[in-house]
């Protein structure tokens, strides 16, 4: 199974890069449309001050001691479960636990 990003424009999905497939082969689609994505901001100080310190780590200690640093997430974005989704979605077993046991 192949992922392919399309557009949907005059009745027609036109794939975004290459879809690798010969001439009049038929295909079965899926249809997952992206979420709207608002306008991109501009970084702010902050953002641009944040990335040169992460530049700077020399060390995957340094990296993780500044990443202890950063806000807390506001947009509820899960990683863990988009990752498991994506494996489900490929036929694959999820990486990791839904829920990691309390120590």
């Amino acid at each position: 199974m192949t992922t392919i990003s399309a557009i949907f424009e005059g009745g027609v999905f036109r794939p975004t890069e290459p879809p690798g497939l010969s001439e009049g082969q038929r295909v079965q689609l899926t249809v997952l449309p992206f979420p709207a994505i608002g306008p991109e901001r501009l970084p702010t100080t902050e953002d641009v001050e944040y990335a040169r310190r992460v530049s700077e780590c020399k060390s995957i200690d340094e990296w993780f001691a500044l990443m202890a640093t950063m806000p807390p997430d506001d947009g509820g974005y899960d990683i863990i479960a988009e990752l498991n989704e994506d494996r489900r979605w490929s036929g694959r077993e999820p990486s990791l636990p839904a829920e990691v046991p309390e120590p």
